[in-house]
This record gives C-alpha cells, structure tokens and sequence, in this order.
C-alpha cells in the first residue's frame, strides 16, 4: 500500500496541511474528481488511519505527527519515486515526483517516453497488461495513458492478442 503513488500523494497532500483536510479537500489536492475519486480517497484513507499513518479530528483528516519524520525518511529511502530527479522538461509535469498531467508537445512527450522507459522494471519475457499497469503506476494515477503512450512512440510493444506487453530494444 505504501508503494501507491496515490497514498504518497494523500500523505503529502494532508503533510502540507497542518489544520487537515476534509476528504474532499484531499481529493482535491491530489486530482481524483467526482464520486468514484472520492470512494477512492476514502478507502486509502481509512486504511491509513488503520495503521496509525493518519488520524481523524471532528471530520478533517490530518497526519500523525509522531509518525510522520520517521515515516517520510523511511519511505523515501526504500521507494524514492521514479520521477524524483526526472529533467526540468519532464518535471514540470510532475508533483511530488509523479506525473501529474501528460505534455501535449510530441517533443515532450519523447522525452518524458525517454525518462520513462529507463527506469521501468520489466520482465524480460513480457508481462500481463495488469502487471504492465501496476509497474506504471509507480509513476502516475493514470497507467493506462502512460502505457498508450509507450506504446504509441515504440518504447512498449504488445503481442497481437493484447495479452503480453513487452519493451521494444533499439539496436541505433
């Protein structure tokens, strides 16, 4: 669960915020809009304040202080986020080091590809769409338009069934 893009998002989001935050102002921070956002929000949430990360005060949601330092340390040690130190072009695309909203530029968009392909751990002998998305989505809450894309600049190629994805190698 720690390893969820979108919890690091959550913990940063309510970190920033001393007084805490309402669930719809976490949704909010961290982009997940309507109804189904917000369930979402909910759930990790409530499985934060489970194991002790957040703590709930007349409705507003805020972290555990005596946690906190020691957790944010922690955790940016074992799982430093992939998008951490991602070129300018590709970080202004980015919060918090995950991507946050794609570039429209084709010239951008190569680079971020670029970034991208480097840093993902795929199984040499192809993966699942399912694994594909859960590796992609260390680096945003949207995997499936980070995996189109991939796949749109042949970075990421998938069998004629769908059923297996796997990195293209550039002999250049």
């Amino acid at each position: 669960m720690l390893t969820q893009p979108l919890v690091r998002q959550i913990l940063r989001a309510l970190q920033g915020h001393e007084a805490g935050l309402k669930l719809e102002g976490i949704a909010e921070a961290v982009g997940e809009a309507g109804s189904a956002g917000l369930r979402r929000i909910g759930k990790m949430v409530a499985q934060l304040a489970d194991v002790s990360l957040v703590v709930r005060r007349a409705g507003v949601y805020a972290v555990n202080d005596s946690f906190w330092n020691d957790f944010e340390s922690c955790i940016h040690g074992l799982w430093p986020l992939p998008l951490d130190d991602a070129p300018q072009a590709v970080q202004e695309y980015t919060s918090g080091g995950l991507l946050v909203r794609f570039p429209e530029n084709v010239e951008q968009q190569w680079q971020l590809v670029q970034v991208v392909s480097t840093r993902l751990n795929l199984s040499p002998g192809g993966m699942s769409e399912a694994e594909v998305n859960d590796e992609l989505s260390r680096f945003t809450t949207e995997p499936a338009t980070l995996r189109r894309l991939l796949i749109d600049f042949r970075s990421l190629d998938r069998n004629s069934d769908g059923s297996s994805y796997f990195r293209v190698v550039d002999y250049r």
